[in-house]
């Protein structure tokens, strides 16, 4: 009976942090989602890519579906486009094909709130695979979903897709480092393919630029060259099982690529170095007060020190402090290190917006504060035993979770509204071009003037 007490606890231990993000994504996101105070978006406003290519192209695929055909050639976007050979709508996405069968803009809504709930969840697991309390867990799975990118990112669900994996890539790189083995390197396959998967070919790059980052810390943090090796090896077969896996997408889009608009020519560097930061912003982000793409929440530093200092999370922390400062320095383009050090690469100087890291940035982020949150508990607890300081320890882990949680709320509000959650019909464009549309029998069609 003690053995089925103790078991129960513990699950409803695991359980705890879990609800606890599920309640900030219920909270936060599906208000968010629902406001109607916002002002509507159409296609020629910021956000337009939901309305002007999104839903749309979650209708050709919901028609697909319905028709039992391939989803090859799209006639009724872009003056017709090889679906399959563009890698934004997700047509080989397992995610987006799950919810294609319902009505589009229901499908796009489910698929927004899903992956809200897979961030949380994979940041969490990441957390506590570090080592981290439950509470501490929760801190920084809410500090990822309640982030800029993340909000900014409800307007294109390829951007979410691949957001939502990322921390899903260095929970398979982790679990690697602890226990090399074909599970862990299941893991890792299956991460890296639904991250490419998710349509947004610089965020996948992001991704994995992070995740073999953080690879290199922890291999060179110490633990035995034998282990190492072997979850090197495991990490390269799983990159080779996961080329094979996406490329039937990859392969239709290389071949698409070599002649469309954004071709595989690459870029000039003033081009790519678009948007890029200033070595200025890096002290306004991390103490809270600066708006745009680098903005961290209020606690960030006092959390991150704490990390740092106290004993018990001190090596992750360190990781992680010099993984945040390595995504600020990309995000500087070429007034930085890395990123002129990517473009400088055979295929780097494909991608522009170096600020479009700030995924990362966020990422790394929220794993410190949740690595401070449980630091201090730690810390709190060892000072003293009794039911006293355990409460103590706990309500400090909760007040920061609050405090965390409602920084969010207010810092990061959606621009504008969820056009999904609107009216049942919503067509743009010139009178003619709205009743071609219409012939076409889906339920909404955005045309671009």
């Amino acid at each position: 009976e003690r053995s089925d007490a103790g078991a129960d606890r513990r699950i409803a231990t695991s359980l705890m942090p879990m609800l606890g993000v599920a309640l900030f994504v219920a909270l936060f996101v599906v208000f968010q989602l629902a406001d109607e105070t916002l002002r509507r978006s159409g296609p020629t406003v910021p956000g337009g890519d939901l309305n002007g290519y999104y839903l749309p192209s979650m209708a050709f695929i919901h028609h697909a579906i319905e028709t039992a055909q391939l989803p090859l050639w799209n006639p009724y976007q872009l003056a017709g486009s090889p679906f399959l050979a563009m890698q934004s709508p997700g047509a080989t996405n397992p995610s987006i094909l799950a919810v294609a069968w319902l009505p589009p803009h229901v499908a796009l809504t489910v698929h927004a709130i899903g992956h809200f709930l897979l961030a949380g969840y994979l940041v969490l697991r990441f957390a506590r695979a570090l080592g981290c309390t439950p509470i501490a867990c929760a801190v920084a799975g809410i500090g990822y979903i309640g982030s800029a990118p993340l909000i900014a990112a409800t307007h294109q669900a390829a951007f979410l897709s691949v957001f939502a994996w990322a921390p899903g890539v260095l929970l398979a790189v982790e679990g690697l480092y602890q226990r090399p083995g074909w599970r862990s390197s299941g893991f890792l396959t299956a991460a890296l393919s639904l991250c490419f998967l998710g349509g947004y070919a610089q965020g996948f790059l992001y991704s994995v630029e992070l995740a073999a980052c953080y690879g290199v810390l922890r291999l060179a943090s110490g633990g035995s060259w034998r282990k190492a090796l072997q979850a090197i090896g495991w990490a390269a077969a799983a990159g080779v099982v996961a080329l094979c896996l996406v490329s039937v997408q990859m392969l239709p889009t290389l071949s698409h690529a070599a002649s469309a608009s954004r071709d595989l020519e690459g870029l000039t560097a003033n081009l790519a170095d678009i948007s890029s930061l200033r070595p200025r912003h890096l002290l306004p982000s991390l103490v809270g007060v600066a708006d745009g793409p680098a903005a961290l929440p209020y606690l960030l530093v006092p959390l991150a020190l704490a990390a740092v200092a106290l004993p018990g999370r001190r090596l992750p922390g360190v990781c992680f402090v010099a993984l945040l400062l390595l995504c600020f320095d990309f995000m500087l383009g070429m007034r930085g290190v890395s990123f002129g050090a990517q473009f400088a690469l055979p295929g780097g100087d494909l991608f522009r917006f170096p600020t479009r890291m700030d995924f990362a940035y966020h990422l790394a982020g929220a794993v410190l504060l949740g690595l401070g949150a449980s630091a201090i508990e730690s810390f709190v607890r060892s000072r003293a035993t009794g039911p006293i300081v355990r409460s103590l320890a706990v309500a400090i882990s909760l007040l920061i979770a609050v405090g965390v949680a409602v920084e969010l709320w207010v810092r990061n509000p959606l621009p504008r509204r969820y056009e999904p959650l609107a009216s049942p019909e919503l067509i743009y464009g010139p009178p003619e071009l709205v009743e071609f549309a219409r012939t076409i029998g889906y339920q909404r069609i955005y045309v671009r003037t």
